[in-house]
Parts: C-alpha cells; structure tokens; sequence
C-alpha cells in the first residue's frame, strides 16, 4: 500500500517541480523579450520628441556566413538643442537584429530618398539616440508567442498535477482514516 502511495507521490512531485520549471523559464523569455524588443519601442512612441532628419547615407548592412542576415540601415543629420547629431540608425524602430529577408529590406529602403529631410523621433533624455522609423506592428510581438504558447501548457499541466497531487493526498489520508477505526 504505501509503497505505490510513494511512487505516485514521488511521480506527481515530479510533474508539479518539472511544469513548474518550464513555466518559470517561459515567464523569464517573456520578460526578456519584452524589456528587450518591445519596450523600448513603446518608450519611443510614448515619450520621444520629434524633430527632422536629414538622410546622408543608406545601406543594407548584412551579417553571418553561412547564413546571411540584412538591415537596412540609415545614416540620419539632426539638430537638438543647438548640437547637430549624425547617426547610424535601423529600418526597425530600435531593433537593431538582422532579417532573413533582403527583400523587405530593400523596400525598407527604397522608401527613402538620400538628400531629403524625413520626420525622426529622438529620446530628450539622451538625443543621441534616435528612430528614423517607429516600429508599432504585429510582428514585433511575434518572438512573444512560442513562450507564451509553451507558458500557458506549463501552466495548465501545472494545475491539473496540483489537482491529481491534491487528490492523492485526500485519498490516502482518508485510507489511513479508515484503517485505524
């Protein structure tokens, strides 16, 4: 009797401690992903002030060797407070990875001309840092789903072996209840 009463237990600990495990590592992905991609583009849209870039130069930049990786990237003039700032900056708000697809860098690109003069945004904390191109879309969230996806199984798993643990406990208490009258 107690000896598949410790199995099960052990068992059942093991799950709660393992679902446990995944979901604190997926609630730490998240919050990394946040703090890393997604506030500070927020931060940008919410609090940085505007002014106008003139646009020096244009590339796109690649990375990797055997893979290779591209941004395009902006070399922006602008004028905060009396000091002239010259920046390198992203076609992807702050992001500052490189994408698979160097043809949606291209078009990132192409939508802009050398010699003219283009809204941009910069931080009035710190005006060294600026945003030529304000990220605000769906696929900025996208590396959010697989933790999350994961996070909410973890969860559910989580819950249902408390729930079976719970109930194991229950039951034995109640055999030794039994037992002794």
């Amino acid at each position: 009797m107690w000896k598949g009463y410790f199995l099960q237990t052990g068992s059942r600990i093991i799950h709660v401690a393992g679902s446990l495990i995944v979901l604190i590592v997926c609630a730490v992905s998240i919050k990394y992903i946040y703090f890393s991609n997604l506030l500070p583009d927020k931060q940008a849209i919410q609090s940085y002030s505007q002014t106008s870039c003139f646009l020096i130069s244009k590339q796109i930049k690649s990375a990797g060797h055997l893979a290779q990786a591209y941004r395009a990237d902006f070399l922006i003039s602008y004028n905060v407070n009396g000091v002239q700032y010259n920046r390198w900056v992203s076609g992807n708000g702050m992001d500052m990875s490189f994408g698979r697809n160097f043809e949606e860098q291209k078009a990132i690109l192409s939508r802009f001309d050398i010699g003219r003069t283009y809204p941009c945004w910069y931080n009035p904390a710190n005006p060294q840092i600026s945003v030529l191109i304000l990220r605000h879309n769906w696929r900025s969230i996208f590396p959010l789903l697989v933790p999350s996806s994961v996070g909410l199984a973890a969860f559910y798993y989580l819950l249902a072996n408390l729930s079976i643990f719970i109930g194991t406990l229950i039951r034995q208490q109640n055999k030794i209840a039994l037992a002794g009258n």
